[in-house]
């Protein structure tokens, strides 16, 4: 997944008043690529006990 972040772009959708997605308003948004190495190994352990970093 942390592959993921470096290839596919970010993106979002508008939300109704319901917070469902309105087809055809997607847009792209600033990227935010993880640390492919580091943030494998430590996400099941942050995910597991809830551990983050500062």
């Amino acid at each position: 997944m942390a592959i993921a972040t470096w290839i596919i772009p970010a993106g979002a959708y508008k939300l109704d008043k319901e917070g469902a997605p309105i087809p055809g308003s997607y847009h792209e948004v600033a990227g935010d690529p993880q640390r492919i190495l580091i943030d494998s190994l430590t996400a099941p352990i942050n995910g597991l006990y809830g551990i983050e970093d500062a």
